[in-house]
C-alpha cells in the first residue's frame, strides 16, 4: 500500500512534468491513468563516482519504453527526476544517469516511469537503494582494438599478440607492455596465436579434418610449417616452460598428443591419450587437462585436483596447494536461474572460499593469480536481475575468512571480459571490450 499512496501523491506533480512543450504530441492528458504495476523489472546498477550512478533497465517484454527514472528519499519526496534513453548497445534496454549528493547512510526510493500513451502512465518500483562507490585501483590503457578475437602473451609478459577484427578484416598487433609500443604485423596469419618470444609467433590455418600449425617470424615477416593438429583449428597450449602441446588428428580413432621442445625442436609422441581429459587451451600459465595438471617430463596428467561433482578446474597453485574451480549448482537450481559457483579450495578438498548461489553472476580469475597477504583478486560481473543492486567490478577474497569484498566498482556498461593476466605481485594485464589496459591497487 505504501507504494500505491507514493504513485499517488506523486500524480499531480508526474503528469505536468510529463508535458513536452517543444513537442505537443508528447502531451499527457488532463487526467491520465496512473497505475502501479507489481511487475519486478530486471536492472543493473554501475556506479560511477562518489555522486553519481548509473541504471541499466532491461525491457524483458521487447514492447515496453521507459521515459523516466524518480530519485526519492525515504519520506518519499521527490529529489530528482532522470530521462531514460535507450541504450546504443541494445534497443531493449534503457539506461538513466543519476548525479546527487548521496548519503551512504540513506536508502533511496527508485520509480521508473512508462508512457503507455497519452491517457495512460506505468510505474514500476526498483528495490531501495544505497549508494557504494570504491575506486582503489590506478588503471591505464595500453590498445584498444575493434574486435578482438584472440590474444596471448610472451613467456616473459612483456609482448601481447593480438587478432582483431578491423571492419571485418583480419589484422594482428604486437604490444609492448612496457611501453605500449604497437606493431602490426604483415602476412596472413592464422586465427589461433601463441606466442614463442616477441619475433616467434606460432598460429593455425583452419581446415575440415586437420589445421596446420605455422611459425612466424615477425622480423622477416614469413611463416614456416611446424606441425599438424586436428580440424577447426584443432587444439594447442600456450607456451608453458618452453614447451607447447597439441591434439594430433585423431588416426583409426586413437588420440595422441605431440609435446613440443621449443628449445631445441625435440618432439615426443604421448599415446593413447583419454578423450575424458579435454584440453583447456585457453588458460594461461598451465597445461590443464580436464581437472588435472599435465606433466611435460612424463607426459602423464596428475589425479582430479577437484573431487567434486559438476567441477572444472581452473587454475593449481602448488606452492599453496591451492585449487581454484567452478561448480555448478545442479540441474535443478541450474532450471531456476543459479550460475556456476566459484570456490577456493585446499587439494584435499577443504573449502576456503565458496561464493555460494546466486543468479546471473559470472566469476573471471585473472590467469597466473598470485596469492598476497592470503588475498587474490577476483574480477565479478553480475547481469541483470530483479531483487538487488549488485556492483560489477574487481573484488578481493580473503582466504582467512572466506570472504570476498569490491575494491573497484566497474562503471562501464556492456562490458566484455577477454581476459585478465596478474604479471606482477601489484600490476594486473586487463583486456576489457577489445581495450587492453595495465592495472594496480592504490
Amino acid at each position: 500500500m505504501r507504494n500505491l499512496l507514493l504513485v499517488l501523491v506523486l500524480g499531480s506533480f508526474i503528469l505536468v512534468s510529463c508535458e513536452d512543450p517543444q513537442n505537443p504530441e508528447s502531451l499527457i492528458s488532463p487526467d491520465p491513468e496512473v497505475f502501479y504495476k507489481s511487475d519486478k523489472l530486471f536492472f543493473s546498477t554501475y556506479s560511477q563516482s562518489e555522486e553519481s550512478v548509473k541504471f541499466l533497465i532491461w525491457d524483458s517484454e521487447s514492447n515496453r519504453t521507459f521515459n523516466r527514472l524518480f530519485l526519492l528519499n525515504e519520506n518519499a519526496d521527490t529529489i530528482l527526476i532522470s530521462g531514460l534513453e535507450r541504450a546504443p548497445f541494445f534497443t531493449h534496454n534503457f539506461i538513466a544517469e543519476v548525479n546527487h549528493n548521496f548519503n551512504k547512510a540513506d536508502k533511496y526510493q527508485l520509480l521508473v516511469e512508462e508512457r503507455v500513451n497519452k491517457d495512460s502512465i506505468n510505474f514500476y518500483q526498483l528495490p531501495d537503494y544505497q549508494h557504494l562507490f570504491k575506486s582503489q585501483t590506478t588503471q591505464s590503457s595500453l590498445a584498444k582494438f575493434e574486435r578482438l578475437y584472440d590474444f596471448d602473451l610472451t613467456p616473459d609478459r612483456d609482448f601481447i599478440f593480438v587478432f582483431d577484427f578491423e571492419n571485418n578484416v583480419q589484422a594482428n598487433y604486437r604490444v609492448q607492455i612496457s611501453t605500449g609500443e604497437i606493431l602490426k604485423l604483415k602476412g596472413d596469419l592464422g586465427r589461433k596465436l601463441r606466442a614463442v618470444d616477441k619475433n616467434t609467433l606460432l598460429h593455425t590455418i583452419n581446415g575440415i579434418y586437420e589445421s596446420e600449425i605455422f611459425t612466424y617470424d615477425v622480423e622477416k615477416k614469413t611463416s614456416e610449417s611446424f606441425g599438424v593438429t586436428g580440424g577447426n583449428g584443432g587444439k594447442l597450449t600456450r607456451v608453458f616452460e618452453n614447451h607447447i602441446v597439441f591434439e594430433n588428428p585423431v588416426v583409426d580413432g586413437d588420440r595422441t598428443l605431440t609435446v613440443v621442445n621449443l628449445i631445441n625442436d625435440e618432439r615426443r609422441i604421448v599415446p593413447n591419450f583419454a578423450f575424458g581429459y579435454s584440453m583447456r587451451e585457453n588458460i594461461l600459465g598451465q597445461k590443464i587437462f580436464g581437472n588435472s595438471i599435465f606433466d611435460i617430463a612424463s607426459g602423464t596428467i596428475s589425479e582430479e585436483l577437484t573431487p567434486f561433482i559438476g567441477t572444472s578446474l581452473i587454475q593449481y597453485l602448488q606452492d599453496e596447494d591451492l585449487v581454484f574451480f567452478r561448480q555448478s549448482p545442479g540441474k535443478e537450481l541450474r532450471e531456476e536461474g543459479f550460475d556456476i559457483k566459484f570456490a577456493v579450495s585446499k587439494k584435499g578438498g577443504q573449502i576456503l572460499f565458496d561464493s555460494g548461489l546466486e543468479k546471473h553472476v559470472s566469476y573471471h580469475l585473472p590467469s597466473e593469480t598470485r596469492i598476497i597477504d592470503n588475498k587474490f583478486l577476483v574480477y565479478v560481473q553480475y547481469g541483470d536481475f530483479t531483487d538487488e543492486h549488485r556492483l560489477s567490478g574487481f573484488y578481493q577474497v580473503d582466504l582467512s575468512t572466506g570472504t570476498m569484498e569490491l575494491i573497484q566498482a566497474e562503471s562501464r556498461l556492456n562490458l566484455a571480459v577477454d581476459g585478465i593476466v596478474q604479471i606482477e605481485d601489484n600490476l594486473w594485464l586487463t583486456i576489457f571490450s577489445g581495450e587492453i589496459g595495465l592495472m594496480r591497487i592504490n
